[in-house]
C-alpha cells in the first residue's frame, strides 16, 4: 500500500479500511479483498473515463507520469490527484470487494456442508 499511497492513488482512510478487514477476517482474506477492490476500482475508473471521453488523455498522462518516475527514480503525487474530476470514491470499491469476498467464502463453506 506504500506506493499507491505515495502516488495519492489511495488515502489513509482506504488503508485503515483494509486494516480493519484484515483484523476481522485474517491476513489471507485481506489480500483477496485488496485484489478485488483494485479490480473493481479499475472498472469504475474505466467506465467513468469512457463516459467522459477522457480515456486517451488519461492514458497519455499516465504513461508520461510513469516515464517521469522511471527517469527521476522518485515517486511523487500523481498530477491532478486532488481534483474532483480525477478521483473516485475508492471506499465504495473496497466495500464491494469485501462483500464479494464474503460471498465467495460463504459459498465455499456451504459447499463443504
Amino acid at each position: 500500500g506504500w506506493i499507491p499511497f505515495r502516488m495519492r492513488a489511495i488515502g489513509a482512510g482506504d488503508i485503515k479500511l483494509f486494516f480493519i478487514i484484515g483484523c476481522l477476517n485474517g491476513g489471507e482474506d485481506v489480500f483477496y479483498c485488496i485484489f478485488l477492490s483494485f479490480l473493481l476500482g479499475a472498472g469504475i475508473s474505466l467506465s467513468r473515463l469512457l463516459s467522459l471521453r477522457q480515456l486517451k488523455v488519461s492514458l497519455m498522462n499516465c504513461f508520461q507520469y510513469l516515464f517521469d518516475i522511471l527517469a527521476q527514480k522518485k515517486i511523487w503525487k500523481y498530477p491532478g490527484a486532488g481534483e474532483k474530476s480525477h478521483t473516485i470514491h475508492f471506499s465504495a470499491a473496497i466495500f464491494l470487494g469485501y462483500i464479494i469476498w464474503l460471498g465467495v467464502k460463504t459459498c465455499r463453506i456451504a459447499s463443504l456442508l
